[in-house]
């Protein structure tokens, strides 16, 4: 803001609230409720938006039953101490709620598996937070994990996922690997092309290598997939 560049604090301020506070701390906070906490959020919350959405920030505030006076005489603290190692532990159940989400989306016939672990502090302290983020049906505890190794968290969980189940998955990977190698190679060839990148529209060379580019880190990214298999 002191810098007048509004658009980027803007985009900032939205991000924060709407992704982390909302997406995560909210629905985090639905297992294991503190009421001071939660207001505390609220309040700076507020105050952080307040520069940018004056009149509505400035409305909730005087619902508040617990405040006092107006929004725009309150102070927002410069700096904010905070336990690191608490930040970086629930951006590791971030990363494996991230993950269950995406390859739950993913499997074959969008089933929700239970997640598995042999020996993990994080999870077994945080799993009532884990499955309510992650909706996963329950999370068991065992000496012998199996399934689909979660391995981005690098917590050592597994969803339960039947081999049938698997299997089908990597079949379907494997064919999506086929088909983008096949798209890829086909817009290689036309961007090799002289006549086509010297005589073709700009705008259309530029989106075919847009496209090209995007269909690489596509590949990459099922190839990942199937290694994780």
């Amino acid at each position: 803001m002191q810098n007048y560049r509004f658009a980027e604090a803007s985009e900032t301020v939205y991000h924060t609230i709407w992704s982390t506070v909302a997406d995560w701390y909210i629905e985090a906070s639905k297992t294991q409720q503190n009421p001071e906490l939660l207001a505390w959020v609220l309040e700076t919350c507020l105050k952080i938006a307040h520069p940018i959405a004056p009149f509505v920030t400035e409305t909730i505030w005087q619902t508040l039953p617990w405040t006092e006076g107006i929004l725009a005489n309150e102070k927002l603290a410069e700096s904010l101490k905070f336990n690191e190692f608490e930040a970086l532990q629930f951006e590791r159940i971030q990363d494996l709620v991230g993950e269950i989400r995406l390859i739950t989306a993913e499997l074959p016939g969008k089933k929700r598996y239970n997640l598995v672990f042999e020996k993990d502090e994080l999870i077994a302290k945080n799993a009532e937070t884990i499955r309510h983020l992650s909706r996963v049906p329950e999370i068991v505890q065992t000496d012998a994990p199996h399934g689909f190794s979660l391995a981005a968290s690098g917590l050592g969980a597994y969803l339960d996922v039947p081999t049938s189940v698997l299997a089908e998955y990597k079949t379907e990977l494997n064919e999506r690997i086929e088909k983008i190698s096949n798209e890829i190679n086909l817009l290689e060839k036309r961007l090799s092309n002289e006549n086509y990148v010297s005589k073709a529209p700009a705008h259309l060379v530029e989106e075919t290598r847009e496209e090209f580019s995007n269909k690489k880190a596509e590949l990459e990214k099922v190839k990942k997939a199937l290694e994780i298999l």
